[in-house]
Order: structure tokens, then C-alpha cells, then sequence
């Protein structure tokens, strides 16, 4: 999950070395294109979260428990990450003013470690939850919410002692040691995961297998695959830029492809998950017949308001029409 570029104690930001540098309108392209990725992936997942805490049965569905947590995961990707690599990427180059300071350079690497790592671990813990109900499904209806908790918890400590350790004890080469060989495991765990599920799944009764289950199983499947082809490109590239430098827009396009990872999450729920889907309809469907209320009752008031006002014209109009008329007959 390397940023690009490497914080050393000296506090001397160094980006990591490539064939040549960038031009200017290199520069203000990808920053341009990570920026606008960045609040795609901001607004994506940050209205999953709002779907998910207005909607009492998406909160009680144990099934999702891990995809809410992937999706505040990707979310951090968007607020945090991205923007703060962009930041530092074009302060750099001299796009922008930059003020470096030791904080920041440590900032961008936590961040961007932290939330990679806890994507790619909420996606590993779907993919095992999903193994665990195809293979044991009544001993999966049995399990606790209090062990989900404690899943979650480990796997958000998990992800920030990671770079916690990169930080305290790592460098641009030793740093692979800590990340990539746990970034390969839950790969490799995704990957069988979702194989044992459809070895299962091919071999049991159509009868047996209920449809729900089966599309979860498929959309679930779409995530991981998706979340594979983005992350292995940007690790393969990782890994030989260390040893053998390359050219610098194929590493920046896999980083983009890894950020992009946060941002197929959102369409994959809203055209998937039925659930989703449907809490996602019912609230802004709720939200547009209200405000069409509302719109329609402003119009009402202000007809009413306008027929008032004609009304009290025609009045005033017409009692000054019948003192014109005393006045005459007084003056006769």
C-alpha cells in the first residue's frame, strides 16, 4: 500500500524512484483524475453508510455486518487517502504551494495502508462468512452477533498495526515484508474461499438451494473478483519498482486502479443486492414524494393566498363602488 513516495527519518519526502520524472500537465492530470476518482468513492460508500443506518432491517441483517464495515473502510479511502496522496503528489511537483512537515509524510502512509489493508480484510472476512453459511448452514444461523464483534474489532487492529509497524520499524524495502506477505494470504484466502463455495454450490440439489442464497453468493463473488483484478496489478508493479525502476505512469494507473477498488463497492451493492436496492428506494422515494408534497403544498397557498387577495380586492373594490353610490344620491 505505498503511496508513491517513502518518509525517512530525516523528514525528507522522497518519491520512490522511477525512469524519468513527470511533466507539469502530467502532474495536474493524474491529480486531476485522482481527485475526481476521490469523490466518486467519498459519495459512493458514504451513501451506502446512509442507507444503512436508516434502514432498521439492513442493520439487523447479520449478513451485512462485514459489508458495513467494508464500505466505512472504502470511505476512508475517499475522505482521507486519496485526497491527502493528491495533496502530496502535487506539492511535490510544485502544482501547488505545499508545506511539508514529518506529520504529513506519516499521515498519507497511515492512512493509505490503514485503509487498504481493512478493505482488503472486510473483503476476506465476507468471502469466509460465506464459505461458513454455504458449508455449515445451521451452525451459521446460530452464531452470535457477539462474535461478529470481535472479528470486527481484531480486524481493525489488525489493520492499524500494520502500518503502525511500517512506521516505527520499516523502509522502502523492508516495508514489503510487512504488508505484501499479508495482503497475499487473504488474496489467497478470497480465492479459495469463493472456489469451496462454488464446488458446493455446483454439487448440491437445485432444490436445496434457495435463490436468495445463490445471488448473494454470485454478487459476492463479482466483489471479490473485481477487488482481485485491481489489487494484484497494483502489488506486482509494487513489488518490482522496489528492485528494478520503471516507468512512472503504469505505477500511478495501478494505484488508480487500486483506489478504484473503493469505488466499484457502491454499484455493486445498489445493482446487486436486492435489499439495497430497495432500502435505497424507499428512502429517496419517501424523500421525492415529500418534497413533491411540499412543492405541491406551497402551490396550494399560494393559490389560495392569490384568490384571497383577489377576493379582498373585489370587496374593497366594491364597497368603494356603493360609497360612490351614497355620495351621489346624497348630492341629488
Amino acid at each position: 500500500m505505498e503511496t508513491g513516495f517513502s518518509q525517512h527519518r530525516s523528514g525528507n519526502i522522497t518519491f520512490m524512484k522511477f525512469k524519468h520524472h513527470m511533466t507539469t500537465t502530467e502532474v495536474r492530470s493524474w491529480c486531476t483524475t485522482f481527485a475526481v476518482e476521490a469523490v466518486f468513492v467519498a459519495a459512493g460508500n458514504l451513501f451506502i453508510i446512509i442507507v444503512f443506518a436508516k434502514t432498521k432491517e439492513l442493520r439487523g441483517n447479520r449478513q451485512l455486518f462485514f459489508l458495513m464495515n467494508l464500505a466505512m473502510a472504502d470511505v476512508l479511502v475517499g475522505i482521507l487517502a486519496e485526497p491527502l496522496f493528491v495533496y502530496i503528489l502535487g506539492g511535490y511537483y510544485n502544482i501547488w504551494s505545499f508545506n511539508y512537515a514529518d506529520v504529513l509524510g506519516f499521515a498519507s502512509i497511515f492512512l493509505d495502508m490503514f485503509s487498504g489493508i481493512s478493505s482488503i480484510a472486510f473483503l476476506t472476512a465476507i468471502a469466509l462468512e460465506r464459505l461458513f453459511a454455504t458449508m455449515y448452514p445451521i451452525r451459521y444461523r446460530g452464531t452470535k452477533n457477539a462474535r461478529y464483534a470481535i472479528i470486527i474489532f481484531t480486524l481493525w487492529v489488525m489493520s492499524t498495526a500494520i502500518p503502525v509497524a511500517r512506521l516505527t520499524f520499516g523502509n522502502d524495502y523492508n516495508s514489503l515484508y510487512l504488508w505484501m506477505p499479508l495482503v497475499c494470504i487473504l488474496l489467497l484466502l478470497i480465492g479459495t474461499a469463493y472456489f469451496a463455495i462454488w464446488i458446493k454450490v455446483l454439487f448440491r440439489s437445485a432444490k436445496r438451494m434457495k435463490a436468495r442464497e445463490n445471488h448473494l453468493n454470485v454478487t459476492l463473488t463479482i466483489l471479490t473478483i473485481t477487488s482481485l483484478s485491481t489489487w494484484l496489478p497494483f502489488i506486482i508493479l509494487n513489488t518490482v519498482n522496489m528492485f528494478q525502476p520503471v516507468n512512472v505512469a503504469p505505477v500511478y494507473a495501478t494505484k488508480l486502479l487500486h483506489y478504484g477498488n473503493s469505488l466499484l463497492n457502491p454499484f455493486l451493492f445498489a445493482l446487486k443486492m436486492p435489499k439495497f436496492r430497495d432500502a435505497a428506494n424507499k428512502i429517496f422515494c419517501t424523500r421525492r414524494r415529500n418534497t413533491a408534497f411540499q412543492t405541491r403544498s406551497r402551490g396550494d397557498n399560494l393559490i389560495l393566498e392569490t384568490v384571497t387577495k383577489r377576493t379582498s380586492l373585489e370587496r374593497t373594490s366594491s364597497q368603494i363602488d356603493q360609497r360612490n353610490l351614497e355620495i351621489k344620491y346624497t348630492t341629488v
